[in-house]
């Protein structure tokens, strides 16, 4: 059974520049140096970039809300997966990095924006809002299983490229591997993808009857078992900053 990787650290998207957002530049690898994991066809066995740690709420499914009035409907949105964090360290909201909020029919024109977000622990669990002058699309009595609030999310940044490196599968002895480099682009940890961008991408062979023990642009991987599907791996070294 494929072993998935916990992730402590998770992210989509990018919030712009970061000068005054008081939050630090830390690198990000997965799986991380020491740590192995095991892998099928397809599958991205190595990823590297940077980005920002920071608070984030996290919707485990996506949420609606959705009222009608004089025939115009207004819709809250929470989306699946999708962190919302806070833009500034010392911000008391959380802000998306998509539209959340959606007006359109009847007079009112169609409209998108990007609402703040307010979180709120109640006696029946968890209620996610919308913040104007006041809470605003309500979603209540959530578990912690439907929104998690994490201190330490990673959030990657578009600014800085994506090295990844995926598993082909093995051919007449040989491993087949696919390196993956991204620039301008947005990447989700929690799926191990990214879209946008530009790629540039190598395929490259290693024979592990000569060593289990490979390296490619700098980085090193130790190869614990593979087959024609499946490759278990250990990360010994990340590519070079």
């Amino acid at each position: 059974m494929k072993n998935t990787l916990a992730l402590v650290l998770m992210v989509f998207g990018s919030f712009g520049a970061y000068a005054n957002s008081g939050y630090e530049l830390v690198d990000y690898q997965d799986p991380k140096v020491d740590k192995q994991g095991e892998f099928y066809i397809g599958d991205v066995v190595f990823v590297s970039t940077s980005g920002y740690i920071k608070p984030c709420i996290i919707p485990t499914k996506e949420f609606k809300n959705t009222t009608k009035v004089l025939g115009t409907r207004y819709t809250w949105v929470y989306k699946r997966d999708t962190p919302i964090c806070k833009v500034n360290i010392k911000d008391k909201y959380y802000k998306p990095d998509y539209f959340n909020y959606l007006v359109g029919g009847g007079v009112v024109a169609e409209q998108t924006f990007k609402k703040f977000v307010s979180i709120k622990k109640t006696k029946k669990g968890l209620q996610i809002c919308q913040r104007l002058l006041n809470n605003q699309g309500c979603v209540k009595e959530l578990s912690s299983t439907d929104l998690k609030i994490e201190d330490k999310y990673f959030v990657h940044s578009a600014e800085y490229p994506i090295k990844s490196i995926s598993y082909l599968g093995k051919s007449k002895g040989l491993l087949k591997f696919s390196y993956e480099l991204t620039l301008n682009s947005f990447f989700n940890p929690i799926y191990k993808t990214h879209f946008g961008g530009d790629s540039q991408t190598i395929q490259f062979e290693v024979d592990p009857t000569e060593s289990n023990i490979f390296s490619f642009k700098g980085a090193l991987f130790e190869i614990i078992e593979s087959s024609s599907s499946s490759i278990k791996i250990k990360v010994i070294r990340d590519f070079p900053k």
